[in-house]
């Protein structure tokens, strides 16, 4: 049996704050040196996969805010292959395991946002990807959101990638990448920027709550909402 439980909007704020998780160094602020490289942190890049002598990802001071944003920028080959700019959220590791590895993360935001000014030397297409997982065993996607740059963008524009579910089961992980060019042959000189990446949870936090066994009801524009509880046909004393 469903039972009603009518609480304020200030409740419901505070559960959304609890379930909206960002991920780390969104701003991008935050940097290493490695050698010839610099990496941003929580995030790697291809240049820590294959160095071609020169840098495909890059600090930069032309941010959107703070003092830095990313420079993904594809670069000319030692041969005839040309390489492009890669920044991936997750962890790097050598050897066997997956370079695509993402963190630890337990919600479901709707839209993967980001800030971003493209500056395409021939016909290539910037990509941005978010993918949640799951792991049963095996590795599969629940959520996933793609979108594809090809207009040049001289100053900052926001992007919004919209995340689709397949699946109502909260992930365990969360990855992000960025590419400067995904044509089969990128040319020298295109360059992406990336500043500002976060997770937006516009829709409210049903999907959420439901697989905790509780469903919240309607969005929170109404003054007020109810609790379905999944977990119980008792009403409580």
């Amino acid at each position: 049996m469903k039972y009603v439980i009518f609480i304020s909007i200030y409740m419901l704020f505070q559960m959304q704050v609890v379930f909206a998780q960002q991920i780390n160094n969104s701003g991008l602020e935050n940097w290493q040196t490695m050698g010839s490289i610099q990496v941003p942190d929580s995030f790697y890049t291809f240049d820590q996969i294959i160095f071609i002598g020169a840098a495909t990802t890059m600090q930069t001071s032309d941010a959107h805010s703070g003092q830095y944003a990313a420079l993904l920028q594809t670069q000319a080959g030692p041969s005839t292959t040309n390489f492009e700019g890669q920044l991936n959220y997750g962890d790097f590791t050598l050897g066997s395991t997956n370079y695509f590895r993402g963190w630890p993360f337990s919600s479901r935001p709707d839209k993967l946002k980001f800030w971003y000014k493209f500056s395409n030397s021939g016909s290539d297409t910037a990509l941005a990807f978010i993918g949640l997982s799951k792991w049963t065993g095996s590795f599969n996607f629940i959520g996933i959101g793609t979108i594809a740059i090809t207009s040049d963008a001289s100053t900052y524009t926001l992007a919004e990638v919209p995340i689709t579910y397949t699946s109502s089961v909260i992930p365990d992980t969360i990855l992000i990448g960025f590419v400067s060019s995904s044509n089969n042959n990128p040319t020298p000189g295109t360059q992406l920027y990336i500043d500002d990446i976060y997770l937006d949870y516009s829709t409210g936090i049903s999907t959420l709550v439901r697989d905790s066994g509780f469903e919240v009801y309607p969005s929170i524009t109404s003054g007020s909402f109810s609790v379905k509880d999944y977990s119980s046909n008792r009403i409580p004393s």
